[in-house]
C-alpha cells in the first residue's frame, strides 16, 4: 500500500512538472511540424543564409554592370559608377538642391540625361492621388523623398546613351593615340570629358567664339576653309 502511494505521488510530480515547463519559458512549445518562434518557415534562426544579420554571413556583392559595349567588361559596378559620376559633373547634370530654381533645359537631369527611368516606381505608401500599384511614374514625377528615381541602366532607349558611347570612344582614341606622347608621358590620359564640356549645357561645346573668327575660318577638311571671293593664300 505504501509503495503504491509513493508511486502515485511520483507520477503526479512528473505530470505537473511537464505542464508548467512551457509557462516558465514564457512561450508555448511549437506545434508538431511547425518551426520555432523567431524562425522563418524552413529557415534557421537569424534569417536565410546570406541575409543581413545571419550568423557567419556577410553582405552579398553587387551584381556586375550589364550591357557594356565600350567600357571594359571586367570593370566592377563601383568602377562604372565612379566614372559615370565624372560624366554627371562634366556635363553639368548634377540634380538641383532642394528649394533651388529649376535648371536650364537639358541640365540637372542626373543619370537620366543618358539613361532611362525604370518602369517600376519605388515602393511607398500610396497617396490619395497616387497611380495604381505597379504603374510607371509620370515623366516629370518627383522621386520618393530621400531617394532618386529608379533607373534602368542597361536600357539603350535613351538616344543620349549612344552619343555618350561615341564620346567615350573619342576620348579613348585621343588619349591612347594622338596625345599619348605629348606633354608629360607619366600622365597616360591628357583629356577627359571636362576638357571640352567644362560643366556647361551638357550638349556640346561651342565650335567657335561668340564673336566668330574675325578674318579667320576654321576647317581641317581636305578642301580647307571656305574663302571669300578675291582672297587666297596658303601656308
Amino acid at each position: 500500500m505504501r509503495s503504491t502511494v509513493g508511486l502515485f505521488i511520483l507520477l503526479t510530480c512528473v505530470v505537473v512538472g511537464l505542464a508548467i515547463r512551457p509557462v516558465a519559458q514564457g512561450q508555448p512549445p511549437p506545434a508538431q511540424g511547425q518551426p520555432a518562434v523567431g524562425s522563418a518557415q524552413g529557415q534557421p534562426p537569424g534569417g536565410p543564409p546570406g541575409a543581413p544579420g545571419a550568423p557567419g554571413q556577410g553582405r552579398a556583392a553587387p551584381p556586375p554592370p550589364q550591357n557594356l559595349k565600350v567600357l571594359p567588361k571586367n570593370w566592377t559596378r563601383m568602377q562604372v559608377q565612379a566614372l559615370m559620376q565624372t560624366f554627371v559633373v562634366s556635363l553639368g547634370q548634377q540634380p538641383p538642391a532642394p528649394g533651388s530654381p529649376p535648371p536650364p533645359q537639358g541640365q540637372g537631369e542626373g543619370c537620366l540625361h543618358c539613361h532611362t527611368r525604370a518602369a517600376a516606381a519605388p515602393a511607398a505608401a500610396p497617396a490619395a492621388d497616387a497611380p495604381p500599384a505597379g504603374a510607371a511614374p509620370a515623366a516629370g514625377a518627383p522621386p520618393q523623398a530621400g531617394r532618386g528615381p529608379l533607373v534602368d541602366y542597361a536600357s539603350d532607349e535613351n538616344p543620349n546613351k549612344d552619343i555618350a558611347r561615341k564620346m567615350i570612344q573619342l576620348v579613348m582614341a585621343a588619349n591612347d593615340g594622338f596625345l599619348k606622347d605629348l606633354g608629360d608621358k607619366a600622365v597616360p590620359e591628357k583629356v577627359s570629358c571636362w576638357t571640352c564640356h567644362r560643366g556647361e549645357a551638357g550638349q556640346k561645346p561651342a565650335m567657335m567664339p561668340a564673336n566668330g573668327w574675325g578674318r579667320g575660318g576654321f576647317s581641317l577638311l581636305p578642301a580647307g576653309p571656305p574663302m571669300p571671293p578675291g582672297r587666297g593664300g596658303g601656308l
